[in-house]
């Protein structure tokens, strides 16, 4: 091979790979949940690029991609201070977004496209901050009977703050409060007198149904004396009246029989023993004597 051969396919090979590298260069892709930062020799350009195939000038242009998707705050402990001067301990958890129109004017300001140097400027501040002036709204005690209205206006004053920044808020939540030692001691005592209170009340109650329960029973027992009572009463008058008038059906029917049968009813109670004492007419010696 001659020396100008060499400077033949050498010239080629070099327009070869400096034509690959200029397509190359010439060529970028925004991939999804990103934007693309456009620049050129070094400075932003105002708008961004969608996720997507996209052209820029080789060399001299960059595509910087910054995240879209949904990040994730914790604040971790906040001292915070209630509305009737009580300490209080509470984390903070933000979720959201960094707004697409916001993306340039963010990299500008921070010359940067990571979302957690971004969200750790911008949300930090405004969660604490915004969370200690909302807390400053409630005293102690309703900081938990109140707890959903607490998180619903502090999600309200974070959210708009942070829209001027460029970031959307999606959720915000409060997962813990830690009270001061105090305050603590308070609820404990405060439970043990509510937990004294409710014994009195159930062992009072209890004594009540016990009273109602003898009170029923009681009444039950007498009325069922009153009952018996009744009833056996009911009897003996029955068994009077039945008596009676058995005996008015006897005297009836000793005074309408004859004679003859008096003295046969006599002669059938006779024992055979004659009467002890003297004047006493005896109806047995009076009986007539049986015909022949």
């Amino acid at each position: 091979m001659t020396v100008s051969q060499i400077i033949k396919y050498g010239l080629w090979a070099f327009i070869a790979i400096f034509g690959l590298s200029f397509l190359l260069g010439a060529t970028t892709t925004v991939h999804q949940g990103n934007v693309g930062i456009y620049l050129l020799a070094g400075k932003a350009n105002s708008q961004y690029l969608e996720p997507g195939f996209h052209l820029k000038a080789p060399f001299i242009a960059d595509v910087q991609q910054m995240p879209v998707t949904t990040f994730r705050y914790d604040s971790g402990d906040l001292a915070l201070r209630s509305h009737d001067g009580q300490h209080v301990t509470a984390r903070v958890v933000a979720t959201g977004h960094i707004n697409p129109a916001f993306a340039v004017k963010l990299y500008s300001k921070f010359q940067s496209v990571d979302p957690d140097r971004i969200t750790s400027v911008l949300v930090g501040p405004v969660v604490s901050g915004l969370s200690g002036s909302t807390f400053a709204h409630y005293n102690v005690d309703d900081l938990v009977s109140k707890r959903d209205d607490l998180r619903k206006e502090t999600a309200n004053d974070v959210k708009k703050q942070l829209a001027l920044d460029g970031i959307e808020l999606e959720d915000l939540n409060i997962v813990a409060f830690n009270f001061s030692k105090e305050y603590n001691d308070n609820i404990e005592r405060k439970m043990g007198v509510e937990q004294a209170r409710l014994t009195a009340k159930l062992t009072l109650d209890k004594e009540t149904i016990q009273s109602q329960v003898q009170v029923v029973q009681s009444k039950a027992q007498a009325e069922a004396a009153i009952a018996t009572a009744q009833g056996e009463a009911e009897s003996t008058r029955l068994r009077a009246e039945a008596e009676a008038k058995a005996i008015k059906v006897k005297n009836e029917a000793l005074n309408n029989a004859s004679p003859n049968f008096v003295s046969y009813l006599y002669a059938t109670k006779w024992d055979g023993q004659l009467p002890n004492v003297s004047g006493v007419q005896n109806p047995l010696l009076n009986l007539p004597a049986p015909r022949q």
